[in-house]
């Protein structure tokens, strides 16, 4: 003999409200870290606008540059920021902060990694510019 034993479930409670009929699990993003990188990544431009002004007299040695060349380099540096400064509010407006940063942060890297590797002014006002932007 076969016997199948069957229970009885009460399938009331398990239903969901119509209103609901799927609940996705979603992430809220945190607007502290959003807040946090802004305010990083002013302060990494900043900082990068400063060293760049102690080191000068180095930059200016290593390139065999005068003074008047190697005002160029802080100039390309803060011009590109006063450019995009606009343009950047903008941008984060309409695409949102998190992608503008996830896009521009690994640019700024990349440039910042190639400055020393400057072979002469061109290409390091080049590199400031991207930097800046």
């Amino acid at each position: 003999m076969n016997a199948v034993a069957t229970a009885e479930v009460d399938v009331s409670s398990l239903s969901v409200p119509a209103s609901q009929p799927f609940r996705l699990l979603t992430v809220k993003p945190n607007p502290y870290v959003g807040t946090l990188g802004v305010f990083l990544g002013a302060g990494i431009a900043t900082l990068f606008g400063r060293l760049l002004s102690v080191g000068l007299p180095d930059l200016r040695g290593a390139l065999g540059l005068g003074v008047d060349e190697a005002a160029w380099l802080p100039t390309a540096y803060n011009m590109a920021l006063m450019f995009m400064g606009p343009f950047s509010v903008y941008i984060g407006g309409l695409l949102g902060v998190r992608r503008v940063l996830l896009f521009t942060t690994p640019i700024f890297i990349i440039a910042s990694i190639l400055l020393p590797f400057s072979p002469n002014l061109t290409v390091m006002l080049a590199l400031q510019v991207i930097a800046g932007v």
